[in-house]
């Protein structure tokens, strides 16, 4: 029990262990892009118009030194942007749910954001280089 001024707040104390969330955190990524986030959020918003209602599947595909996100939806329409970044010497082809990249990315405060990858199986980190502390994991999808 907490008591502030005139409020109580009663929580009650669950019987077990936490889960060991640290594990789904991606410790090394071999893809590592610093792009201005409010350059890549409204790159995703646009490009989500066209995605599936149901899924938001959006696809990243990383070559050389572009960022093409692209998206498509069952009635055909198709839709997509390339961004330059740095060069990664990596090629990728990834799909997530737009809105949970669209929501990491405006929890960022600063101006830049930093995608970490590896694969496609596996889950992206999204990170502040201004706030080593705030971490984001993204699932990737099927598309």
């Amino acid at each position: 029990t907490f008591k502030f001024n005139r409020v109580n707040l009663i929580t009650k104390l669950i019987d077990g262990s936490f889960p060991d969330y640290k594990r789904v955190i991606p410790e090394d990524t071999t893809i590592n892009i610093t792009i201005k986030a409010e350059t890549l959020r409204p790159a995703l918003q646009r490009v989500s118009i066209l995605a599936n209602e149901k899924f938001k599947g959006v696809r990243i595909d990383i070559e050389d030194n572009k960022l093409t996100v692209s998206s498509e939806n069952p009635e055909q329409e198709k839709g997509n942007e390339t961004l330059d970044i740095d060069s990664t010497n990596k090629t990728l082809s990834v799909g997530f749910n737009v809105s949970y990249l669209i929501d990491a990315i405006a929890a960022c405060d600063g101006e830049l954001v930093n995608l970490g990858l590896n694969d496609e199986n596996s889950s992206a980190l999204i990170t502040d280089p201004t706030d080593p502390e705030s971490k984001f994991v993204v699932m990737p999808m099927r598309l």
